[in-house]
């Protein structure tokens, strides 16, 4: 029967440019809270200027996922978007 190895005798792991992309994006999105809070939200909004990325807008602004995966929170995936503009986004795909 072969041994598990304890934690001291671990292989150490892969540097990051020899892992796979699937295991890069893993680690990056683990980085990020999994589900945004309203207070997390409002950080956002607030770090982007307090207005819309598309238009410029000011008043109720929601986040969009650009890769349309809830979990994905890396602020390069994040969109700042009034609600008329996140909704007829959502509506025309």
């Amino acid at each position: 029967m072969r041994q598990q190895r304890n934690d001291e005798e671990r292989l150490p792991e892969r540097p990051a440019h020899k892992q796979s992309r699937e295991a890069q994006k893993g680690e990056i999105m683990a980085q990020y809270p999994k589900r945004l809070t309203a207070q997390n939200k409002q950080e956002i909004i607030k770090r982007r200027g307090g207005d819309s990325d598309k238009s410029g807008k000011r008043g109720d602004l929601e986040i969009h996922h650009m890769d349309r995966n809830p979990n994905n929170n890396n602020p390069r995936n994040l969109r700042v978007l009034t609600k008329k503009e996140h909704k007829d986004l959502h509506a025309n795909s």
